[in-house]
């Protein structure tokens, strides 16, 4: 009887919290006092760097802002549940997983995708990784990546950090893996990638937007509007061309303003 009384009583308190959470975007739903919360993913330099533009664009505004520094996967799903008032950056297909959020249209960020392989030998591959016999290595929760094996139809090896990738890659276990840069600059430091090959002409190029929550969708042109002129008068390139020499050990890609990526 004890027993049949204390899962019953984990049943209730199971259903109150999902009862709760459930109701929480709906009590969310009207602006907040206080400084508006972003979400941004820690560990990525290119994190940095978005902060410092869009704490411009906001203080051009007059609304103050908070950052918090989340792993990508917690970022994204607090922005699901319209838990934070924005998300520093993601890409564009974005929008259909953020049902609360919404896109600031102007470009905030430029990223890319890289191909890796452990074996020089194998860097052909790279012209055409759908006919890459076996599974391609991929960090997991980067959405960018799933859209695009998911247009080359090709198994993955999904894993939790990118020195996971370097070692399949070093070992022998696949043959490809992909990595992403943002600016150019890759997401972690060589030392884990020694003996790994990654080619700096991009497989894709893509852009990364800043989302807002949908109670705040009366600023998505004011910010977007700032963000061009910030862009326009050369300010952001500015930033972005700073943020490239501190970490000029991590470049992928060279820029050229004047040219495509990779060229």
């Amino acid at each position: 009887m004890v027993i049949v009384r204390f899962f019953a009583g984990m049943r209730f308190a199971a259903l109150s919290i999902l009862l709760w959470v459930a109701a929480v975007p709906d009590a969310l739903a009207e602006p907040m006092d206080g400084p508006r919360v972003l979400g941004g993913i820690e560990s990525v330099p290119a994190t940095l760097v978005a902060d410092q533009i869009l704490r411009e664009a906001y203080g051009r505004l007059d609304i103050p802002v908070k950052i918090q520094y989340l792993p990508s996967k917690r970022v994204r799903y607090l922005s699901r549940l319209g838990r934070l008032d924005g998300d520093l950056f993601r890409v564009r297909s974005m929008q259909d997983e953020y049902t609360r959020m919404i896109r600031v249209p102007s470009p905030l960020l430029t990223g890319y995708i890289h191909c890796a392989v452990g074996n020089p030998a194998d860097l052909h591959l790279c012209d055409n990784p759908s006919e890459v016999k076996g599974m391609v290595a991929m960090l997991k929760s980067v959405r960018v990546e799933e859209d695009y094996v998911e247009e080359l139809g090709v198994k993955t090896l999904q894993v939790e950090r990118y020195r996971q990738i370097a070692d399949l890659l070093r070992h022998g276990r696949v043959k490809i893996g992909l990595v992403s840069s943002i600016e150019g600059i890759a997401p972690f430091d060589w030392p884990n990638w020694e003996n790994v090959v990654i080619r700096d002409k991009p497989l894709r190029e893509f852009t990364l937007y800043h989302y807002i929550h949908s109670r705040y969708r009366e600023d998505v042109d004011r910010l977007a509007n700032a963000l061009d002129k910030m862009r326009e008068s050369g300010w952001t390139e500015q930033v972005i061309s700073r943020f490239i020499t501190r970490h000029k050990d991590r470049v992928l890609v060279y820029r050229d303003p004047n040219g495509p990526a990779g060229e």
